[in-house]
């Protein structure tokens, strides 16, 4: 049988949820919190009686590399765009696997090779970096340059 309830994650921002909590240190009781900044109130006391800590809220598991090893590898990407070398999936892969080896960093993937999720995952929490699609162009546009146009 089909689920007739949807479950409701993340449905308000972690600023509402700190003015709430300052809300509720300056006198202000849990319901009326809860309903000016459209809060749960259960997970609005869980904050409050720190049974949940007051950090970030992450849905699902860590990432394998760590977020200096991502941002690394995602510096080595931008500037190798810049250079005009982009990088393209199979040598990003090849990459992490590389680090992932070279690091001995526990993984579930096998022999240390990234699935297509992970991949997708990554080009999801990192979105300056985007998968894009060549065009070929002609002999005669590409022999215009700069200098070409100067000249003329």
């Amino acid at each position: 049988m089909k689920r007739k309830f949807h479950l409701l994650v993340g449905i308000f921002t972690d600023e509402n949820l700190q003015k709430a909590i300052e809300a509720m240190y300056n006198g202000i009781t849990i319901r009326e919190s809860c309903r000016r900044y459209s809060i749960p109130r259960a997970t609005l006391q869980d904050r409050i009686k720190a049974r949940i800590a007051n950090k970030p809220r992450q849905i699902g598991p860590d990432s394998y590399l760590s977020a200096e090893n991502e941002k690394k590898v995602v510096n080595w990407i931008i500037n190798l765009a810049k250079c005009g070398f982009p990088v393209k999936k199979c040598k990003l892969i090849s990459t992490i696997q590389k680090i992932v080896l070279d690091q001995k960093i526990k993984t579930p993937f096998k022999d240390g090779k990234t699935s297509q999720k992970w991949y997708s995952s990554f080009l999801h929490r990192h979105s300056q970096i985007f998968t894009r699609t060549s065009e070929s162009i002609d002999k005669s546009r590409a022999k215009f340059t700069e200098e070409y146009i100067n000249f003329l």
